[in-house]
């Protein structure tokens, strides 16, 4: 049996859509850090399109149709955001991470996360353009 491989922690993910690539503004890079917090993949039904991937996780963005997509990323994170998430689960980081995830974490949060939340909400809008021009 698989053993799931968690993803926990600040690592790149790649646009891998050729299409989407191609359209994304001038200065947005294909490759860029974000957020990661999981443990299990997704089963995408077949009509799903693929978008970004990672090194641990082939599904970190996808599109099913012309409205819906779907991120296992977290792009959306704040600095005070994840603290809390540090807190809360941090069984579950220690459990995949080792006894020293949770500072882990809290290290490459200080310094990736102001770092990279200019690109990472652009990637956002960018997804929402795409949406209100269909």
């Amino acid at each position: 049996t698989k053993v799931p491989l968690a993803e926990l922690g600040w690592a790149p993910i790649q646009v891998t859509d050729k299409t989407m690539s191609q359209s994304l503004s001038k200065g947005m890079n294909k490759s860029f850090l974000s957020l990661h917090w999981h443990s299990d993949r997704i089963l995408l039904p077949s009509r799903a399109h693929i978008i970004a991937s990672s090194v641990r996780c082939e599904e970190q963005m996808f599109r099913i149709g012309k409205f819906a997509y779907g991120l296992q990323c977290h792009l959306e994170i704040l600095l005070e955001d994840l603290s809390r998430w540090i807190e809360e689960d941090k069984e579950y980081i220690i459990q995949n991470l080792g006894i020293d995830g949770p500072k882990v974490i809290s290290k490459q949060n200080e310094k990736y996360c102001l770092m990279t939340q200019k690109q990472r909400l652009e990637f956002i809008r960018y997804l929402f353009s795409l949406l209100l021009a269909r």
